[in-house]
């Protein structure tokens, strides 16, 4: 439908020129950039990580020291134990995602998301280990203790942020009824995580009861979050594109976008060429109105309008609005 535009956008500019160069998309990032993203997205493992590969590499280091050579495909021979190979093939395949995308010089978050997936298996046999051959004990224990008191802080500074707020002391930026949820939410979790891995580790629990809260907080959290993720994504506006979009094509309208770029949803569902224009022009504006375009534009761009710029919104949302001409 769009031809060489849809080349030209979604492959050269969004596969091949994300990759190679982020100037127009605004995504530049330093090399490291995914280094602390993974640290905060796989916590509280991401400390049992750490703390492992931290002695693995010092079991490296005193090994070359009395002549140890190291043979890289040992690790994925046919006579190394499956749960080894296994374990080798999920680091490859980390090193290989962390490599790629952090070369790439247009970066996201959400971009190592692939990097879970053998992060993941490589902290099973972690644990694992730790379970059936006693492997990995200290480190495990060490990655607790520093994560209940990262967590427990996280509840103390959760529940001082409300009695502030309580006794009408500014805390600097607005606190909303959201802020407040995620607040008493942050100090019941975060609390409860840390004070029973604390109450186990002073009890001399065993290693699987943390396995067990952690997994237990990190599902809670999820849920407890899922309104207020579900609330941003609506906030987005993306669901209204559609709905414009689908009803320009139902009726036969010709169809333009102001004040912010390409939206895939719109341009998909309308089925025909947009008009966009990216930038606030309202004589731009005038003229499509006068064209019989109908216009989505940005809830915010209505406070900014001339008064010569005459329109007539016919359909609103929490972030765009539909409009056209103002009939005479």
């Amino acid at each position: 439908v769009h031809g060489q535009s849809f080349i030209n956008e979604y492959i050269i500019k969004h596969h091949l020129a994300r990759f190679l160069n982020s100037e127009g998309i605004n995504r530049k990032e330093p090399w490291w950039f995914f280094i602390p993203v993974i640290f905060v997205g796989f916590i509280p493992f991401s400390i049992t990580l750490l703390t492992t590969l931290i002695n693995e590499i010092k079991k490296i280091v005193e090994n070359f020291k009395t002549g140890f050579s190291f043979n890289i495909f040992k690790y994925f021979s046919p006579e190394m134990p499956i749960e080894k190979r296994f374990l080798s093939f999920n680091i490859l395949a980390f090193v290989f995602v962390f490599l790629l995308f952090s070369s790439a010089s247009t970066k996201l978050a959400t971009y190592i998301l692939p990097a879970a997936f053998p992060l993941a298996f490589i902290t099973g046999y972690i644990i694992d280990e730790n379970w059936t051959n006693l492997k990995f004990d200290c480190q495990i224990k060490i990655s607790n203790i520093i994560i209940s008191l990262i967590f427990g802080l996280c509840a103390i500074v959760a529940a001082i942020g409300l009695v502030l707020n309580k006794l009408g002391i500014s805390l600097g930026f607005e606190i909303t009824k959201d802020i407040k949820i995620l607040a008493i939410i942050g100090f019941i979790l975060f609390g409860g995580y840390a004070f029973y891995n604390i109450y186990n580790l002073l009890k001399k629990g065993e290693q699987k009861n943390f396995f067990v809260s952690s997994v237990v907080f990190m599902s809670a959290l999820t849920i407890a979050l899922s309104t207020f993720i579900f609330n941003f994504v609506v906030n987005f506006g993306e669901n209204e594109l559609i709905e414009y979009a689908k009803y320009a094509k139902e009726n036969n309208l010709k169809l333009a976008t102001f004040d912010f770029g390409h939206r895939y949803s719109t341009i998909f569902y309308y089925g025909n060429k947009v008009e966009i224009q990216e930038e606030p022009n309202y004589e731009w504006l005038n003229n499509k109105l006068s064209e019989d375009y109908v216009i989505i534009l940005k809830n915010k761009n209505m406070i900014t309008m001339p008064s010569e710029v005459k329109v007539d919104v016919f359909k609103s949302g929490k972030k765009y609005s539909l409009a056209k001409k103002v009939e005479e």
